[in-house]
């Protein structure tokens, strides 16, 4: 999909691709779920530039059209990525909480964002120096990403890379 394309350009250091290729895909949809979802990863992508007031910008205006179920976990995560990047750990950490239980509450079986939010919030944790917590959540991240991808994937190697952080303390 689209999203998982983008995901994948951001982490390899080509948010600026991936957001030509999301304003590409807007000007073909018509589905306003998917149009948030977009708005919602080139935010993700406007962080992964440090242009951050784009990326406020875009997530203000997701939030004002009321989100719920997995859109709404997806803007919280977009806007904890956020939040870790400007240094507001407490803030992060709050909007990365709720994304992780909306999408545990939205499906039995794990999924990408579900790890994602883990990652990030394993994140938020070792920022401050919660090393444990940040250990076990880098953790469960990781036996996500490996139930649904192969292990020679990038994301994987994220994961052990961030869990090195952690045991490098």
């Amino acid at each position: 999909s689209i999203l998982f394309k983008a995901d994948s350009l951001i982490a390899g250091s080509q948010a600026d691709r991936a957001l030509i290729q999301l304003d590409e895909h807007l000007k073909l949809i018509r589905d306003a779920q998917l149009v948030s979802r977009i708005n919602i990863k080139k935010a993700e992508a406007y962080i992964s530039l440090q242009q951050y007031s784009r990326a406020q910008s875009i997530l203000e205006q997701e939030a004002s059209q009321e989100p719920t179920g997995t859109l709404l976990g997806s803007l919280r995560l977009t806007e904890g990525m956020l939040q870790l990047y400007l240094g507001n750990n407490s803030a992060a950490e709050e909007a990365l909480t709720e994304a992780e239980k909306i999408f545990n509450v939205a499906g039995s079986t794990p999924s990408f964002e579900t790890a994602k939010a883990l990652t990030y919030l394993g994140l938020v944790y070792f920022n401050s120096g919660k090393f444990s917590q940040a250990e076990e959540l880098l953790l469960l991240a990781l036996a996500v990403r490996q139930k649904l991808l192969p292990e020679t994937h990038e994301f994987i190697a994220a994961s052990y890379n961030d869990l090195g952080l952690v045991y490098s303390k």
